[in-house]
């Protein structure tokens, strides 16, 4: 599998366009009809990172690489388990919590969890406003 740079902001107007490299040397960009656009295979990594350091510096091109070459499936991402663990939802219940379709077993977790800590332990972790100190009132009425 290779890496084909793409020039993404570019129409096509001509052949061929030339992309100077950040060390200075050109790099001539096809029409490529199958991607629609200004497309160049590097040789070595030396040369990608020499046209992505050119950038908004020496050329105004933006490139966007593409894969080309045999195409490797994905496996398939395996389905997660069921979000819905029906004891997690149970003990919710039983705590009086009460969870919507969309929660997941760590939402569960998360709210059994704070509850059995219970509503004190939650209250001191709120920073509260400090409180303004009283003036002292030892003024002489003479």
């Amino acid at each position: 599998m290779q890496i084909l740079l793409k020039i993404l902001n570019e129409v096509k107007g001509r052949k061929a366009l030339k992309v100077d490299g950040y060390s200075g040397i050109r790099y001539k960009f096809d029409w490529n009809p199958a991607h629609k656009g200004y497309t160049y295979m590097p040789r070595n990594q030396q040369e990608t990172d020499d046209l992505y350091k050119t950038v908004g510096r020496v050329s105004s091109c933006i490139f966007a690489p593409i894969l080309v070459g045999e195409s490797t499936a994905l496996p398939p991402t395996p389905k997660p388990a069921e979000n819905k663990n029906e004891a997690l939802r149970e003990q919710c219940f039983h705590r009086g919590v009460v969870l919507t379709s969309e929660d997941t077993n760590d939402t569960a977790l998360r709210l059994i969890r704070a509850y059995d800590q219970g509503v004190s332990d939650t209250l001191q972790s709120v920073p509260t406003k400090k409180k303004r100190p009283q003036p002292d009132s030892k003024e002489d009425p003479s």
